[in-house]
């Protein structure tokens, strides 16, 4: 299950474009990928080609520093022309609020708030560390064990959720292989039918996403 434009707009909002602001850059460099796009063909992630646009024109009212666009991914060509076609309404002077209209955010909920959060400081600390520029502030590094801390112990209950519900999964696809020909074709459909059930339940739906680093759906393991 991808993240959509919702979750990649609150990102970029209280976390990426606060950053640029503090850190007065002389130029922007931006990879400009679209295998994020939905439907296409290797990615799994939801975003619409609006996104794209509403991206680059709020990094343009920055007027901060110029933009360098190197065009990169996105494996679906009648996605990605559409894609490109709003970046270049929105380095042409396409307002963001334009784009933003067109767009379904929906409103931010308090677990996504503080995945997000979590995720992005420990990303920081993480760069940081790799450039020799651990944080300078006792108060910093406290948060900083703390969101880890949290990120690990929700990671660890999702892992092992859903290593236990794949468990109970595979017991039930092995009963159902076992019961062959028309006589058990309702009983079959019975395992089948609790396998599904598992796979759609919310905190199995949960656990896949905070296993792959997304924020969860329904509020579980966060």
């Amino acid at each position: 299950i991808g993240a959509d434009d919702s979750d990649y707009y609150y990102v970029v909002r209280d976390h990426v474009i606060p950053q640029i602001k503090d850190f007065k850059p002389d130029i922007v460099f931006i990879a400009a990928g679209y295998d994020a796009l939905s439907g296409d063909a290797y990615a799994d992630q939801e975003l619409t080609p609006d996104w794209f646009g509403w991206c680059v024109a709020e990094l343009m009212s920055l007027a901060i520093a110029p933009l360098v666009l190197n065009l990169e991914g996105g494996y679906t060509p009648e996605n990605v022309v559409r894609a490109i076609e709003k970046t270049i309404d929105a380095l042409d002077g396409t307002k963001p609020e334009d784009f933003l209209s067109l767009m379904s955010i929906e409103p931010l909920c308090k677990s996504s708030a503080a995945h997000n959060k979590q995720v992005c400081y420990t990303r920081r600390v993480s760069l940081e560390d790799q450039r020799g520029m651990a944080s300078a502030s006792s108060s910093d590094a406290q948060v900083a064990h703390q969101v880890k801390a949290t990120a690990t112990r929700h990671l660890k209950a999702a892992t092992q959720f859903k290593a236990e519900a794949d468990a109970k999964k595979a017991a039930l696809e092995a009963e159902s292989d076992k019961l062959t020909g028309k006589v058990n074709k309702k009983a079959r459909g019975m395992k089948l039918k609790q396998i599904s059930e598992i796979e759609k339940s919310p905190e199995y739906i949960d656990a896949c996403l905070v296993i792959t680093g997304q924020a969860s759906k329904f509020g579980n393991f966060s």
